[in-house]
């Protein structure tokens, strides 16, 4: 039994329960939109795509010559098409698109499997609601299909002789395993951001009394947020249905993919920065009051400083695969950008009982380059530097080099004393969203997204980065600018 005190306490929080429950149903009614529009654009390029690869294969029958059915053979030019493979394999070499000819409905030349695994299902026949489609009735199937146990994008389209008789069809496909992996990666990302929100969010409504209020004014906010978000995305659906849609190649494809992840970062840091907003407010409430609610509210801010951090690196990244990146060239001195960067990092050594050096004998060096990105840059290196150190040494030196045509390079060094980095972890360190040693992922956590940034910004600013390590004993990296860009 509850006494009174209890059920007014339990009635009182009744109205944050229902607010809750629809705060998730708004995030997931969110995923779901999102979810549907990222499918529905890259079964459209697929198809798109599919339809480039069928005009490859009509050029290259063409260019044996005229198209000539005698009997169940066909010939082009010269070529007897039954049972060749010179034009499905060198469609399947230049678009990766698989590619069928059929005499009527039966398969004269392919590199499709059939259905007892053979390699070539030549002889197979095309299935009867297709056929009559596509041969009997000259018209045309693009879709998605499972054949095998797998998921296929495809197109069929008849196929003329030089007198313009029907004598069959032309079909290209592909299977979708592609499309399925960057489809999960694109839900866990999507998928990882909601529900930290929510988990946040929800955190600060349970916890509150009096606060309870302002946290649900919070959430209205971070909802209208959300409705303008799906708005913008149909916006940005209905522009690029109304583009010019050219034949794209996989690598377009792959183009496509981080100009959407770039806009979604985008977007997601606008909900971000409301939820800075009112913990700021409740930051300076709860530090007033003396409440001890203030521990809650700082670990929110750190965790949500983190979240963001995650997304301005993912939002870097997409620009320069984009192209989008915009430098910023100005002048600026070396020495204040370097006491700014040690201030930062020094911060991350002490917590890990590391000892931070910066040496730079250098006096009143000036660079004409883009002062954020080298900041970054640094910034990267060393934290990584900090993160996989315990006790020991993180070093940061500047040189000044010769370079070509008189010119002159700078240069950082980066060494540590930490774990140290395996040749099979060196082969893979600069790839985006991969860490170097899997085995170190639950310990120090982390993205795979630093390294890569690291590499494009040093290739945007005209210059490099080069890594040295031994397991166990430390790891290098040099990053050499030119002083004047």
């Amino acid at each position: 039994m509850l006494d009174v005190g209890e059920h007014e306490r339990w009635a009182a929080r009744q109205p944050i329960a229902w607010v809750i429950v629809l705060f998730a149903i708004t995030l997931a009614s969110i995923y779901w939109v999102v979810e549907r529009e990222y499918v529905e654009e890259q079964v459209e390029l697929n198809l798109e795509i599919a339809d480039a690869a069928i005009a490859v294969t009509n050029a290259r029958v063409a260019l044996y010559g005229e198209v000539e059915a005698r009997g169940d053979e066909v010939y082009a030019g010269a070529l007897l098409l039954n049972g060749s493979t010179a034009v499905v394999d060198r469609v399947l070499a230049e678009t990766g698109f698989g590619c069928t000819l059929f005499r009527r409905d039966v398969r004269i030349a392919t590199n499709a499997r059939a259905a007892n695994d053979t390699w070539r299902a030549i002889g197979t026949r095309a299935s009867p609601e297709i056929t009559r489609h596509v041969y009997e009735n000259g018209g045309v199937f693009r879709g998605i299909t499972r054949t095998l146990g797998k998921d296929w994008v495809i197109v069929y389209v008849p196929w003329y002789d030089v007198h313009l008789l029907r004598i069959g069809m032309v079909a290209t496909f592909r299977e979708l395993d592609d499309f399925h992996r960057d489809l999960w990666r694109f839900r866990g990302l999507l998928g990882g951001t909601l529900l930290a929100l929510f988990v946040m969010l929800a955190t600060l409504l349970l916890r509150g009394d009096r606060r309870e209020r302002l946290v649900l004014r919070q959430a209205d906010a971070l909802a209208a947020v959300n409705a303008a978000l799906r708005l913008r995305s149909e916006e940005l659906e209905r522009a690029e249905s109304e583009a010019e849609r050219a034949r794209q190649t996989a690598e377009e494809a792959n183009a496509s993919k981080s100009t959407f992840l770039a806009h979604m970062s985008h977007e997601l840091r606008t909900p971000l920065n409301a939820i800075f907003g009112y913990c700021e407010l409740l930051h300076e409430e709860l530090a007033a009051r003396g409440d001890e609610l203030l521990d809650d509210i700082i670990r929110v801010e750190r965790a949500s400083s983190h979240l963001l951090s995650l997304i301005n690196d993912l939002l870097d990244l997409s620009k320069i695969e984009a192209g989008h990146m915009d430098i910023e060239i100005r002048a600026f001195a070396l020495p204040d950008l370097l006491r700014d960067v040690e201030a930062i990092t020094r911060p991350l050594a002490e917590a890990r009982g590391n000892r931070l050096s910066v040496t730079c004998d250098l006096a009143d060096v000036g660079l004409r380059s883009d002062e954020r990105m080298i900041r970054q840059i640094l910034f990267n290196l060393l934290s990584n530097a900090c993160k996989f150190t315990r006790g020991g040494d993180v070093r940061l030196r500047v040189d000044i080099v010769a370079a070509e045509d008189s010119a002159e390079n700078v240069v950082f060094t980066v060494a540590d004393t930490g774990i140290g980095i395996s040749e099979a972890g060196l082969a893979r360190l600069f790839q985006p969203f991969v860490q170097a040693e899997q085995s170190t992922r639950r310990e120090f956590g982390g993205t795979g997204l630093g390294l890569a940034l690291t590499r494009e910004l040093c290739g945007l600013l005209g210059g490099s980065v080069v890594v040295t390590s031994i397991l166990g004993r430390g790891t290098t990296f040099v990053v050499q600018l030119p002083t004047r860009r």
